[in-house]
């Protein structure tokens, strides 16, 4: 029997003692950290796709079409840079715009049949490889994160979607 990967979390195998929820809450910080580089993916494949390309990506390709004011709050991010952005996801033909049929002065934009491409594809690369690390985890451990998606997919929730508490 192999040693559990020491690198993907300590002691995982022994019952975690109580925590604080800033305990908690600093922990959670730590691995979304150490987890981060997973879930940017692979550069080589698509090195024009960063972090916030992709998160403009996903945030267009579950609420499109949309003004570049709407993705920069969605995104909690300037519209200058928004707007910068959004330029380049159309030059790499990542994005189409169209005019806005309630204001012509205004435009929308959404996720190209390319986008959408190269969107599920990074997708389905970050899966694999989170889904690699998880099996390393040994068996209770996986079936800890199992228990806490829940929980987990609740934080990442726009708040207005939490429950009052």
């Amino acid at each position: 029997m192999t040693a559990p990967d020491p690198d993907l979390a300590p002691d995982l195998a022994s019952e975690p003692a109580p925590v604080t929820d800033a305990e908690a809450a600093g922990r959670l910080r730590a691995a979304l950290q150490h987890l981060a580089p997973v879930l940017r993916g692979d550069q080589r494949t698509h090195p024009d796709l960063t972090p916030s390309r992709l998160a403009a990506l996903g945030v267009l390709a579950e609420h499109s079409p949309l003004r570049i004011g709407e993705l920069a709050a969605r995104m909690g991010i300037s519209l200058s840079t928004t707007s910068r952005m959004v330029d380049l996801l159309a030059a790499s033909g990542w994005i189409d715009r169209r005019s806005d049929p309630a204001d012509q002065r205004a435009s929308l934009i959404g996720l190209s049949a390319d986008g959408s491409a190269v969107l599920h594809a990074a997708r389905r690369d970050t899966t694999s490889a989170l889904c690699r690390a998880i099996t390393r985890l040994p068996p209770d451990a996986r079936r800890r994160l199992r228990e806490a998606l829940p929980a987990l997919e609740s934080l990442g929730r726009p708040r207005a979607e939490h429950p009052p508490g």
